[in-house]
């Protein structure tokens, strides 16, 4: 499965676990199962996990169209963080285009290539 998502009560945090080639929808699908459940608070943390992604198949256009199709999510969003976590300097670019397209969202985006810091960033002060 290319996103795997999961909550940890633990930390409070949602975690959305990307592997192989990831496609618009999957993230657009992901973002579904956290924003749409009623048990989960709408401005819950969410940690991005690319690590073992590979996001350089994204082309802008796709970037976009996630964006676009999220919307209609916007009302269950709080105004929380989203952390992308990726490993490699390609897919750091990649997230930072898709930070720059998220910049009208409910949420804030950064993206990190360490995870310590992706997470203290998330657990840190509200946006």
């Amino acid at each position: 499965m290319p996103v795997e998502t999961l909550v940890d009560p633990e930390l409070g945090i949602a975690i959305h676990r990307l592997s192989g080639e990831v496609h618009g929808e999957q993230v657009v699908a992901a973002q579904r199962r956290i924003f749409e459940d009623p048990s989960n608070d709408p401005a819950i943390p969410v940690l991005w996990d690319a690590r073992e992604a590979i996001t350089t198949t994204l082309a802008v256009d796709e970037m976009r169209d996630m964006v676009a199709k999220a919307e209609p999510l916007y009302p269950r969003m709080g105004p929380g963080r989203s952390a992308i976590l990726v490993s490699r300097a390609a897919d750091f670019g990649m997230g930072r285009m898709y930070q720059a397209l998220s910049a009208g969202t409910p949420r804030t985006v950064q993206v990190f290539d360490d995870h310590d810091e992706a997470l203290a960033w998330l657990l840190g002060s509200p946006p």
